[in-house]
């Protein structure tokens, strides 16, 4: 699994793990894919920790953790 890293639209880093880069063609069976958020300097799970691609969309790619 790789780490994708996105900003979101209100200024926070969010990690998204995966196979290859997220887009709507590679969308996992469940349709969703597990987050964590960069929060206070340490990675945590958010209250809803899977994201849609409509969601994912819109956030800025930043970069990928291998």
């Amino acid at each position: 699994m790789k780490k994708y890293l996105y900003l979101t639209s209100n200024r926070h880093v969010i990690c998204v793990f995966a196979k290859q880069k997220p887009n709507q063609k590679n969308t996992p069976p469940s349709g969703t894919w597990v987050v964590n958020e960069f929060i206070n300097g340490e990675w945590l799970m958010p209250c809803f920790p899977e994201i849609m691609w409509e969601t994912l969309r819109k956030f800025i790619y930043i970069g990928e953790i291998k």
